[in-house]
């Protein structure tokens, strides 16, 4: 194994021990260390693959339709979900989930699983299609590990969540793969929580 692919073996390992096996352990240490810590996780990731970062607004134009689709489609997953009687356990109310909801995620997970991530995949991989796979598997079971820490009716929205989860990420980690930009997934990603919020409001 060469040294680049054992670095990203290495990064890998660490997000999916910590993130998964750790857990428990990293939130003992306060309400906002599993933030702090993907962060500086974020952080040093993108310093090891700083080269290979691209941010261009330019390629929103190419996926013009995509966002047009994003905020409806959030719309329409919260309704989805009211109307089969899943209950939303989010507090939309409170500043601090808006903040997260709107701000934080589709930037800070946009960073992990479409930069830090995907980059280290893809270094193992050596192909673009293995690397999606990869990232958008690891982005839904992500979104599932909260089904074992929580009460039995959130646990149906947990799996929803998931459910979902896997497919916007696939379609967000297609997007970013043809247009090679973070920015792309970062504003589907906001879009599609905006309208989520959105079919709370309306």
């Amino acid at each position: 194994m060469t040294q680049s692919r054992g670095i990203a073996a290495g990064i890998l390992l660490l997000y999916l021990t910590v993130r998964f096996a750790l857990v428990q352990y990293l939130d003992a240490l306060g309400h906002y260390a599993s933030y702090v810590f993907e962060g500086i996780f974020v952080l040093a990731v993108l310093g090891v693959y700083r080269s290979r970062i691209h941010v261009s607004l330019e390629k929103l134009k190419a996926v013009l339709p995509d966002c047009v689709l994003a905020l409806p489609l959030g719309f329409g997953v919260y309704k989805f979900a009211l109307y089969f009687g899943i209950p939303v356990p989010f507090d939309f109310a409170d500043h601090e989930t808006l903040l997260f909801l709107l701000v934080l995620a589709p930037f800070l997970e946009e960073l992990i699983f479409r930069q830090a991530l995907w980059y280290s995949a893809e270094t193992l991989t050596a192909r673009p299609t293995a690397t999606l796979a990869i990232t958008t598997v690891i982005f839904g079971s992500a979104h599932f590990q909260a089904y074992f820490y929580v009460s039995s009716e959130v646990q149906h929205f947990v799996v929803y969540q998931t459910l979902y989860a896997l497919l916007i990420g696939l379609w967000w980690g297609y997007r970013y793969m043809k247009t090679q930009s973070v920015a792309v997934p970062i504003a589907l990603h906001l879009l599609f929580n905006l309208g989520f919020y959105l079919g709370f409001v309306v």
